[in-house]
C-alpha cells in the first residue's frame, strides 16, 4: 500500500534494500515485528517503468536512474534529483510519449558510463529512439533505431568487454558496434553556435570570412558550413570546407609560445559571399564521422 493508492510500477534491489516505486513515490522495504512492510522515502517523484530503472555508478556510488513524467531522475535512497529537468531539452517535437514510459526499457553501459533508454515519440507506433545519458559529464543525446527496440541487455564478451544487445520489435537480435555508417547511412553531427555579435554597438557589419580549424579521421575530409544572419531561421549561405589532415598551416604568434600546425589539425579560411552583412551571425558546422573541431 502507498499513500497515493497508485499501482506499483516496479521493484528493484538496491544494495541490501528492496525498493518499490510508483510513478509518484519511492518506498523502502522494512522488517516489522509483525512481518514486512514498506515505508515511503520519496514523495516528490517516482519511476515510471520497472524495466528502465538501472543501478548506475555516479560520484563513486551506485544510484538508481530511471524515467519520470517530468524527466530523467536519480535516487540514492532519499528524494530523487533531476538529471534531465525536462524531456523537451532532448526530445524533438512532438515530444516523448509519456503514456508509453511505463513500457520503456534501459541498461547501464558501465564501461562507457552511459545509461541507455529506449522510448518513442508521441503519435509513433515504434520505440525507435534511444536516449543516451553520459553519467561522467551529464550530457544526453538521442540515437535513432529505425527497427524499433523491444528490449535491452548487457552481456560480457570473453575478453571482458561489455556488449549492448538490442531485441528488436520484429523479433531479431542486434548489437552496437563502432563504425562510420549504420546500414549504409553515414553518421553526421551538427554544431550550431549562439548568435555572435561582432559589433558591441549592435551595428550591422560585413562578415568577410570564417576560419575553421580541425581534423577528419574518417574517409570524408570535409566539414559543411552554414551561416545564418540576424537570428533568422533561413540560411544565408552554405558550402563544404575541405580539411585535409597532416598539412602545416602557419600563422602569427609569439615566438616560443605559439604552436603552429599542432598534431594533424588543419586550418581553413572560408570567404563569405559579397553582401554578408548583419548585426549577428550564427555558424553551423555539419560534421562527418570522426571529425574534431576547435
Amino acid at each position: 500500500h502507498c499513500p497515493f493508492n497508485e499501482p506499483i510500477s516496479g521493484i528493484v534491489s538496491y544494495y541490501d534494500r528492496l525498493i518499490a516505486f510508483t510513478k509518484r513515490s519511492i518506498h523502502e522495504g522494512v522488517v516489522t515485528p509483525t512481518g514486512f512492510s514498506f515505508r515511503q522515502i520519496a514523495g516528490s517523484a517516482g519511476f515510471s517503468s520497472h524495466h528502465a530503472v538501472c543501478k548506475v555508478p555516479l560520484s563513486g556510488k551506485d544510484v538508481l536512474i530511471g524515467p519520470h513524467a517530468g524527466g530523467l531522475i536519480a535516487c540514492a535512497g532519499g528524494e530523487p534529483i533531476s538529471l534531465i529537468a525536462e524531456w523537451e531539452l532532448v526530445y524533438p517535437d512532438p515530444g516523448i510519449d509519456l503514456n508509453d514510459l511505463e513500457n520503456a526499457c534501459a541498461v547501464c553501459w558501465k564501461q562507457k558510463s552511459i545509461y541507455l533508454m529506449a522510448s518513442k515519440l508521441n503519435g509513433r507506433t515504434s520505440r525507435n529512439l534511444t536516449l543516451a545519458y553520459n553519467t561522467s559529464n551529464n550530457r544526453a543525446w538521442l540515437w535513432s533505431m529505425p527497427f524499433g527496440v523491444a528490449s535491452l541487455a548487457i552481456v560480457a564478451s570473453p575478453a571482458g568487454e561489455e556488449e549492448v544487445l538490442v531485441g528488436t520489435e520484429d523479433g531479431t537480435l542486434a548489437t552496437l558496434i563502432e563504425g562510420d555508417t549504420d546500414d549504409g547511412q553515414a553518421f553526421t553531427g551538427t554544431l550550431l553556435t549562439h548568435p555572435i555579435s561582432p559589433s558591441q554597438t549592435g551595428q550591422s557589419i560585413e562578415l568577410v570570412r570564417v576560419s575553421v580549424e580541425g581534423r577528419v579521421e574518417g574517409s570524408t575530409k570535409t566539414v559543411g558550413l552554414t551561416v545564418y544572419r540576424n537570428e533568422a531561421s533561413q540560411r544565408w549561405t552554405t558550402g563544404n570546407v575541405p580539411l585535409q589532415t597532416g598539412e602545416a598551416v602557419f600563422g602569427t604568434g609569439v615566438f616560443g609560445t605559439a604552436q603552429f600546425a599542432p598534431g594533424d589539425f588543419a586550418r581553413r579560411q572560408v570567404n563569405m559571399p559579397n553582401g554578408t552583412v548583419g548585426r549577428s551571425f550564427s555558424i553551423q558546422a555539419t560534421l562527418q564521422p570522426r571529425t574534431t573541431l576547435r
